[in-house]
C-alpha cells in the first residue's frame, strides 16, 4: 500500500488563523466593553429622569425640594404627608467611563435658593442625545452641560469647559448661581448679590449697620416676616440688602470677586456711555454729584416689567449692556424699606466722611446718578471680577 501524504496548515497559515481569531476576539471584547459602557450611560440617565420626577412629585406636596439631609437620607418622601415617592435613591453605575473622574461619577445632589431650585451632578462617558459627553446637572428644568464645581474635571479630565466672562458663575458658599457679564474691560454679576448667611430683624439691621457688629443683611423688603411668601419673592428676584458691615468687612462677593469701587463704577458708567462727552459727563472724582450722562441708566437697567411706568419701559436702547439693575428699592437708616419696583441703590467700596458712595437708578430717568449715603442703610451689591 502506497504512503500518502496527508494534508496539514502551514505554520504561516496557523499564524494567519490565530492573529484572525485575536483580531476578531478584540472587537468582541471592545464591542462588550462600549455596550456596557452605553448601558451604564443610559442608566444615569434614565435615574436622573426617575429622580426629576420623584423631585417634582415631593416639590407638589411640600412647595420645595428636599434638604441635603434627607437626601442624604437614601429615600425621597413627603415630610408633610409621609407618602414616598422614591423608595431608593439610586447610585451611579460603576466604574466611571470616558474621561469621568472617579470623583464625577457619582450622584451629588446640591438644594439651592432655599428649597426653591436644585441640581444633580452627574457624568457620562459619551454623548447623549444632544449632549456631549463629561459632567452635566439635572436641574428642574431638565439635564444641562457643567457642574457645581465640586466634582472635578477641567480640562482632560472630563470636566466642564475652564469658566469664562458670560458664563453662569456658582456661589460655591449656597450654590447661588449668577449670570456674567463683560461690558467694557469689565467682567460682571449681572444679578444682584445673594448670599445671606444670616437674615437680620429691623434693628439688629441697624446697629450692625452701623459697623458695631457682624452682620449681613435683610430681605423682607417692607419689614414683613422673612419666612412670608412675599419675602422669599423679594430675595429670589431682587437679592440681598446689605449693611455696610457686610461691604466693608466680610467680603461678602465670592472669592476672586468684589464689590465696585467709586472709580470702577466710573469706568462701567463709561463703557455704556454715548453721550459724546463721558470723559467729563462720568469724571474720576468725589465731588460730582446727581444724574449723569444721558441713557446710561437705561443700557443698565433689567427687566421693564420690574419697573414702574417712566422713561425706561420705553426707551429704545433698553438693557444694552447686559447687566440688568432691578429696582430692589433700600432700607432707610429709620429701619423702614423705601422704593421697591421704582429705585435701585448699589453699595460702592468707596468711603466719603461718614458716608459710602453708591450707584442708583430711578423709573423715570434713563440717566445714571451718583451719591453717598449713610453706611446705616440698606443697599443692593453687585460684583466685580478680580483681575
Amino acid at each position: 500500500m502506497l504512503n500518502q501524504k496527508k494534508k496539514a496548515f502551514t505554520l504561516i497559515e496557523l499564524l494567519v488563523v490565530i492573529a484572525i481569531i485575536g483580531i476578531l476576539a478584540t472587537l468582541a471584547v471592545v464591542a462588550l466593553q462600549q455596550a456596557r459602557s452605553n448601558a451604564r450611560d443610559a442608566k444615569r440617565m434614565a435615574d436622573m429622569k426617575q429622580i426629576q420626577t420623584a423631585m417634582e412629585l415631593f416639590f407638589n406636596e411640600n412647595s420645595r425640594y428636599p434638604t441635603t439631609e434627607e437626601w442624604n437620607s437614601g429615600t425621597i418622601v413627603s415630610s408633610s404627608t409621609g407618602e414616598t415617592f422614591m423608595y431608593s435613591i439610586p447610585s451611579a453605575p460603576t466604574p466611571a467611563d470616558g474621561d469621568c473622574l472617579e470623583a464625577s461619577n457619582t450622584y451629588t445632589y446640591i438644594p439651592q435658593n432655599n428649597g426653591a431650585s436644585y441640581t444633580i451632578d452627574f457624568c457620562t462617558g459619551k454623548q447623549v442625545s444632544d449632549l456631549p459627553e463629561g459632567v452635566k446637572q439635572m436641574t428642574p428644568g431638565g439635564v444641562i452641560i457643567g457642574s457645581s464645581g465640586n466634582i472635578g474635571g477641567g480640562e482632560g479630565g472630563g470636566g466642564a469647559p475652564a469658566w469664562a466672562c458670560g458664563d453662569d458663575f456658582t456661589d460655591e458658599r449656597d450654590n447661588n448661581i449668577y449670570p456674567t457679564v463683560q461690558i467694557g474691560t469689565q467682567c460682571l454679576f449681572a444679578k444682584n448679590l445673594a448670599y445671606l448667611p444670616a437674615v437680620h430683624s429691623n434693628s439688629e439691621f441697624e446697629i450692625q449697620g452701623q459697623n458695631s457688629q457682624p452682620g449681613y443683611g435683610v430681605y423682607g423688603y417692607d419689614g414683613s416676616d422673612v419666612n412670608t411668601a412675599k419675602a422669599q419673592t423679594n430675595y429670589s428676584t431682587y437679592g440681598v440688602l446689605y449693611n455696610w458691615f457686610a461691604v466693608d468687612q466680610v467680603s461678602i462677593c465670592p472669592t476672586g470677586w468684589h464689590v465696585l469701587s467709586h472709580d470702577e463704577f466710573t469706568d462701567l458708567e463709561r463703557a455704556v456711555c454715548t453721550s459724546g462727552s463721558c470723559a467729563t459727563d462720568f469724571p474720576y472724582d468725589t465731588t460730582t454729584m446727581g444724574e449723569r450722562g444721558t441713557s446710561e441708566g437705561s443700557k443698565l437697567a433689567g427687566s421693564y416689567d420690574l419697573w414702574n411706568d417712566g422713561v425706561l419701559r420705553n426707551h429704545s436702547d433698553f438693557n444694552d449692556s447686559g447687566f440688568n439693575i432691578l429696582p430692589a428699592g433700600d432700607r432707610n437708616t429709620d429701619g423702614s424699606f423705601y422704593d421697591l419696583g421704582s429705585y435701585s441703590f448699589l453699595w460702592s467700596s468707596s468711603i466719603d466722611g461718614s458716608d459710602a458712595w453708591l450707584r442708583y437708578l430711578h423709573s423715570s430717568y434713563s440717566s445714571v446718578s451718583r451719591s453717598y449715603l449713610s453706611l446705616a442703610g440698606g443697599f443692593s451689591v453687585r460684583c466685580l471680577r478680580t483681575e
